[in-house]
């Protein structure tokens, strides 16, 4: 069986990875503009290896190490016109 230990990727080899993150997000989000829904779950997929970390994975933007740096906008308590269903997310 191949030795599962991963190796660091270099600080380039992360940046070309960042702009090819970009690249697939900005061209499924043109053809989700253009009517393909299906593209949302493609999104979904470039906003979780952007983003997501967990204990045995970390985000591109984490290993650049701008993740905690980069402002985001919190809109779970933004009211809700009546009649549209409204979620709270919980981030732990």
């Amino acid at each position: 069986m191949a030795d599962s230990k991963r190796v660091p990727r270099g600080y380039s080899d992360l940046l070309a990875a960042l702009h090819d993150q970009r690249e697939l997000l900005r061209n499924a989000a043109e053809r989700y503009d253009g009517g393909s829904e299906v593209e949302a779950k493609n999104i979904a997929v470039r906003l979780r290896v952007l983003l997501h970390d967990t204990k045995n994975s970390h985000s591109l933007l984490a290993q650049l190490g701008v993740k905690e740096r980069l402002p985001f906008l919190d809109t779970t308590n933004v009211e809700m016109p009546l009649g549209i269903p409204h979620f709270d997310l919980v981030f732990a």
